[in-house]
C-alpha cells in the first residue's frame, strides 16, 4: 500500500464523524483512529497479515497504465480472470481498469507465473501502481 492511498483515505474521512477505520489491501492491514471531526490520525498501526517469502529470481511486474478502479473479472463472472499461481502469456488480458465510464484492458507485459496480486477487485489504482508480480518463464 503506498502513501497516496493513505492520503486518499484521509481526505475521504475529512469532515465526517468517523473515529476508527481499518483499510486492508493485499497482505497489509492499516488501522487508524481519528479525533471527532478531524481527519488527522491519532494513532496509526501497520500489521503485515502474511509475508510473502523472498525468491532468488527477479520478479517482473504488471502495472496500471491509468488511474481508475481495478477489476479482476469480466462483468459479473464469479471467478477472476487470473489468480496467483496461474501461468500467463505476454499480451494476455489479466484485468480491467474503469475510469470515468471508460474501461481499459490490463494486458500482461511478460509471460510467466503470477506470484502475487497487489490490487484487489474493485479497488482504486493509480498510474504505474503494481497490480501483479510475475516470475518470468
Amino acid at each position: 500500500m503506498n502513501i497516496n492511498v493513505l492520503e486518499t483515505v484521509q481526505k475521504m474521512v475529512r469532515n465526517t464523524s468517523i473515529t476508527d477505520l481499518e483499510v486492508k489491501r493485499g497482505e497489509t492491514l492499516i488501522s487508524m483512529k481519528f479525533e471527532h471531526g478531524n481527519s488527522t490520525p491519532v494513532q496509526e498501526e501497520a500489521h503485515v497479515v502474511e509475508a510473502i517469502p523472498a525468491t532468488e529470481t527477479a520478479l517482473e511486474t504488471i502495472k496500471s497504465d491509468t488511474v481508475g478502479f481495478f477489476y479482476d473479472r469480466k462483468g459479473n463472472a464469479p471467478d477472476p480472470i487470473v489468480k496467483v499461481g496461474d501461468m500467463i502469456r505476454k499480451g494476455q488480458i489479466v484485468g480491467f481498469i474503469s475510469s470515468m465510464g471508460t474501461v481499459t484492458t490490463v494486458k500482461a507485459a511478460v509471460s510467466g507465473k503470477i506470484v502475487s496480486k497487489k490490487s484487489e477487485n474493485k479497488e482504486p489504482v493509480e498510474y504505474g501502481e503494481i497490480i501483479f508480480e510475475v516470475e518470468g518463464a
